[in-house]
């Protein structure tokens, strides 16, 4: 039998063996287990007496077999974390602090994993008071704290709210007026216990956002914008959340009509306009279906002249109206699909394949989605016969 030997800080530093005596039955390893030093060897078993309690400082434990102690290892803690917030404030808490465990297997360590101690033993002073007080930005500039004179019952928080502007202190509670009106630029909070005024705070408006589109393009319109208030609390901002303003307050022209002008190869390339002369009534579209090309334009009445027809290569659309030829499109096949089975396999046949219409609105396209084509003409055999082949 062989056993790891070792004399180390931790199980990764044991990694030779010794072959064990006729008389050496078992594996002893030996740790201290907060110093993390570890010692492996053979053992005759009389002598090898496995000790591992919780309490214990040191550990013995004890294996048979070959090799049997490669991953018996080791147990200590880690540091103490930090000590936690005292219970209370005065007159005696408690605070406590905690260490991890590290450790092979499901050794334990010896000791405690937590630790707790007394704190602020100090007597409490009778009828005191205190308040925080800052002279800040925000809230959170506010962390140091005053005790209160014996007539000043009251904390007191002065806030300029869109500015951001903070003040705390003691006051005595008939000089301490709170107000805080949505109206009004200035806040006043005020408070009775000790430290009430921790959270007191204030209240100012984010940025305005962009302005919504206008409600008309001519004529005068209206347009809006929003802000949110970022406060502590309950406490509004001062003024308003939505701003509106007029827009567009110039004159629409009187008879005019726009169209959407381009040459492009889809209806989304169109997204310029034209206004039209005082003769052109007619918005025209000129769509080549299956080559997909587009040209929209302003057109008189009487030259616009509509033409779609299942069967024609190109298509002329016609619509009055301003702006009425924004939607007019396209149409074009896709792919033809694959040829069906021939419908005979000798003696002539027929098969066929189909395709589908990619269009905005009801443009047909041109042409059929369905071609059929002979297939399989070859004579049939006279008299013959045929068998399956396996």
């Amino acid at each position: 039998m062989r056993c790891y030997y070792c004399k180390g800080k931790k199980n990764s530093d044991c990694t030779k063996t010794e072959t064990c005596k006729q008389d050496e039955k078992s594996c002893e390893t030996k740790i201290k287990r907060n110093g993390a030093d570890i010692e492996k060897k053979c053992k005759k078993t009389k002598d090898c007496k496995p000790k591992c309690d919780k309490k214990d400082k040191d550990c013995t434990l004890c294996c048979t077999g070959d090799l049997c102690n490669k991953d018996q290892g080791y147990a200590e803690f880690k540091n103490w974390g930090a000590w936690s917030s005292c219970s209370k404030a005065c007159g005696g808490g408690k605070r406590s602090k905690s260490r991890e465990c590290s450790s092979t297997g499901d050794i334990p360590c010896s000791d405690d994993t937590t630790e707790e101690e007394d704190c602020n033993t100090n007597a409490c002073a009778t009828n005191v008071m205190r308040c925080y007080y800052c002279k800040g930005k925000k809230n959170s500039d506010c962390t140091k704290t005053e005790t209160c004179k014996q007539d000043e019952q009251s904390c007191e928080t002065k806030i300029k709210r869109n500015g951001a502007d903070i003040e705390k202190k003691c006051k005595k509670t008939k000089d301490c007026k709170p107000k805080c009106h949505k109206k009004d630029k200035d806040c006043t909070l005020c408070c009775t216990g000790d430290l009430c005024n921790k959270d007191q705070g204030y209240a100012e408006f984010k940025n305005w956002g962009a302005w919504s589109s206008c409600s008309k393009a001519c004529g005068g319109g209206k347009r809006s914008r929003n802000r949110e208030c970022s406060s502590t609390g309950d406490i509004p901002c001062s003024d308003d959340t939505t701003e509106e303003e007029d827009c567009n307050t110039n004159a629409c022209a009187t008879n005019v009509m726009r169209c959407y002008y381009c040459k492009g190869k889809k209806n989304s390339d169109c997204t310029k306009t034209e206004t039209c002369k005082q003769d052109e009534k007619s918005c025209e579209t000129k769509i080549k279906r299956n080559g997909a090309d587009i040209e929209k334009k302003c057109k008189k009445t009487k030259d616009c002249k509509p033409k779609c027809d299942k069967k024609d290569k190109d298509c002329t659309l016609c619509c009055t109206g301003d702006l009425c030829n924004k939607d007019q499109g396209y149409a074009e096949f896709k792919n033809w699909g694959a040829w069906s089975s021939c419908s005979k396999a000798c003696g002539g046949g027929k098969r066929s394949r189909s395709r589908e219409c990619s269009s905005t609105g009801d443009i047909p396209c041109s042409d059929d989605t369905t071609e059929e084509e002979d297939c399989n003409t070859n004579a049939c055999a006279t008299n013959g016969q045929r068998c399956y082949l396996s």
